[in-house]
């Protein structure tokens, strides 16, 4: 049995051959590991991906697919990722990380999760020129009707984001859009005129040139489909 911290509160964890226990004093989630999809250890956090919705926290109410671990997790039988190329938002515990295997994990808010990149869409970049400092990502699953974005990742690592990921992206430029789910399939707002790539407009990041936000942009819709 170890110790871990979920929600800052001191929990348990113990497991045998079909399930892993969370508990404290006052609070159990006794969950099988056939519906533990992954592992994922990042910087700030380890992430249980879960398959069906479970109590993911002594402090919460509503069961969740995503449970946010701080300390050393046992090693469990299922898939498991600790990923070296970890791009983390500078304003929130948020990140995108990208295995050595080639798998995608997101950790956004209170959600989670792992892609290969034939189950999500082309990554969508956005704020990625204009002078800011940061930009950010949606990652769109195939098979759900929830974007994941890690918002405020820091400019200095665009170029390594898009190697990582080549051709699985959509630079957007320096505009921030917002993805939509439209008739099970996601679309996404075409590339203003005015955004090109850095390459195309000459536009190149200046630490020392104070960032800003555009309102969202009122542009046309394309399916990812088409890309």
């Amino acid at each position: 049995m170890s110790d871990i911290r979920i929600s800052k509160q001191r929990v348990q964890v113990a497991f045998d051959a079909t399930h892993v226990t969370f508990s404290t004093s006052k609070w159990q989630s006794k969950i099988p590991l056939a519906d533990v999809e992954f592992v994922a250890t990042l910087p700030e956090a380890t992430y249980l991906g879960l398959l069906q919705p479970y109590s993911v926290s002594p402090k919460r109410k509503h069961p969740d697919t995503c449970m946010v671990i701080q300390g050393l997790m046992p090693t469990l039988p299922v898939p498991t990722f600790a990923p070296e190329a970890v791009f983390s938002s500078v304003a929130t515990d948020d990140a995108l990380a990208i295995d050595k295997s080639g798998i995608v994990v997101v950790a956004s808010g209170r959600s989670c999760g792992a892609f290969s990149t034939d189950e999500i869409e082309p990554v969508v970049l956005q704020r990625t020129t204009g002078g800011m400092s940061t930009f950010d990502v949606h990652v769109l699953p195939k098979d759900r009707d929830k974007a994941f974005t890690v918002d405020h990742i820091s400019h200095e690592f665009l170029a390594v984001v898009k190697r990582a990921l080549d051709p699985h992206t959509i630079d957007v430029g320096g505009d921030p859009v917002m993805p939509a789910r439209i008739q099970g399939k996601w679309q996404v707002p075409s590339q203003p005129a005015s955004s090109s790539s850095e390459e195309e407009s000459g536009s190149e990041y200046d630490p020392n040139e104070p960032e800003y936000e555009s309102e969202e942009s009122v542009i046309e819709w394309e399916s990812c489909d088409d890309e």
